[in-house]
């Protein structure tokens, strides 16, 4: 053998080797890129798919369809769509990039990117090529993206509606409030009158029966208070107005709620200067008039009840401490003193829904602050309120 014929050889051979390595580079990327690739000669009719596109049609490297059973792998509602795409590409060189529902050689569902064009000799198509690439993962992320932003967006109509409603339902509350305390508040003021002129006429009987009347409306006006303001908690308000508040107009306010027979037993004792303080008069009367009533209720008869007034330094608070000379607070009420409904044995023997002092601890929440059981034995209990007022 000639010396140009072996090194002809020779050149032909790395040629070959070359060949093969790129052959297997440019497999080994598809299989990596999960795109594969394929070509279709329109004389012969002959179709060649890269290892990678056999791959996923989860036939065997090296398989070589037909033009029917490769469009065959598309289902019904797909099909036409792939064959209009490959007559127009034929006919006239139009490209296609489609995305595609597929179902393999195992009957595997998958969704499939085909894209497609023509190579042109001489102004004719001879020959269509082009990629193919399983996209399912990425159409179940989009799927499922699609899915979250109509979720998101349905709790977003939930939550409009929600807040409709709740600001329906605090309508409602504020006309109940005026409908059903306003002729509560007139009867009560009738009874004190009635009660003043047969006091006058020393008709002292008829004036004891009067004060039992104005006692029970005194809690029926109480019970509907603090029902109509779990109410409105409830609806869980974002925060509260805060005003500058005398404190001492507070305790007289609250005071003055208490049946007028009880309230010479509230004695007050202060440890601070401060005369103001920031907080919602209102939730705070209503929370301080709770408290009350449960010390003059659970207290012996006739025994005081102290208002104790400090303030704090840390956390930077108002501290109010109601101290009674009951019997204390029955363990096994302890654990769920403050929840909705909570009531004793004790608390049994008493009208009430067990609203008080859940209302005294979400009043509370809303000012920064807290209210705890301070002291509790047999000689009495300390109920403290204390009003944050760091945000002031």
């Amino acid at each position: 053998m000639s010396s140009d014929l072996h090194a002809e050889i020779e050149r032909l051979r790395r040629q070959l080797d070359g060949l093969r390595a790129s052959e297997a580079w440019l497999d080994r990327t598809g299989r990596i890129a999960g795109v594969g690739g394929w070509r279709f000669e329109l004389g012969s009719g002959r179709i060649h798919w890269s290892d990678q596109t056999c791959r996923i049609h989860d036939l065997p490297p090296g398989y070589q369809p037909t033009l029917d059973e490769a469009l065959g792998y598309y289902p019904a509602e797909s099909r036409p769509v792939i064959q209009a795409a490959v007559q127009r590409a034929a006919r006239d060189g139009t490209p296609w990039d489609l995305e595609l529902p597929f179902v393999t050689a195992s009957g595997r569902r998958l969704w499939v990117r085909a894209v497609g064009e023509a190579e042109i000799e001489d102004g004719e198509v001879v020959r269509l090529m082009g990629a193919f690439q399983d996209i399912t993962e990425r159409r179940q992320q989009l799927e499922e993206l699609r899915h979250e932003q109509d979720l998101r967006l349905q709790m977003q109509a939930h939550a409009a509606e929600l807040d409709r409603l709740v600001r329906e339902r605090g309508r409602m509350l504020d006309v109940l409030a005026h409908e059903v305390r306003q002729p509560l508040n007139n009867a009560s003021a009738a009874l004190q009158s009635a009660e003043s002129v047969l006091a006058e006429v020393s008709d002292s009987q008829a004036a004891q029966r009067l004060r039992r009347a104005q006692n029970v409306l005194n809690q029926v006006m109480a019970s509907i208070d603090n029902t109509l303001a779990a109410a409105a908690l409830l609806a869980g308000p974002e925060g509260i107005e805060r005003e500058d508040v005398d404190i001492d107009t507070l305790l007289a306010l609250a005071i003055a709620d208490l049946p007028p027979a009880e309230r010479p037993r509230v004695h007050i004792e202060r440890s601070t200067r401060t005369r103001t303080a920031g907080m919602d008069m209102s939730l705070m009367r209503l929370a301080l008039r709770n408290v009350l009533v449960n010390a003059i209720k659970y207290s012996t008869a006739g025994a005081p009840v102290v208002l104790h007034i400090s303030d704090s330094d840390e956390p930077l608070a108002l501290v109010i401490d109601v101290v009674d000379r009951g019997p204390g607070v029955e363990a096994a009420l302890l654990p769920r003193l403050f929840q909705r409904g909570a009531r004793g044995e004790q608390q049994r023997r008493h009208s009430g829904h067990g609203l008080g002092l859940y209302i005294v601890r979400r009043v509370m929440e809303l000012h920064d602050g807290s209210v705890t059981l301070l002291r509790n034995d047999a000689s009495g209990a300390t109920m403290r309120l204390l009003i944050g007022q760091a945000g002031n």
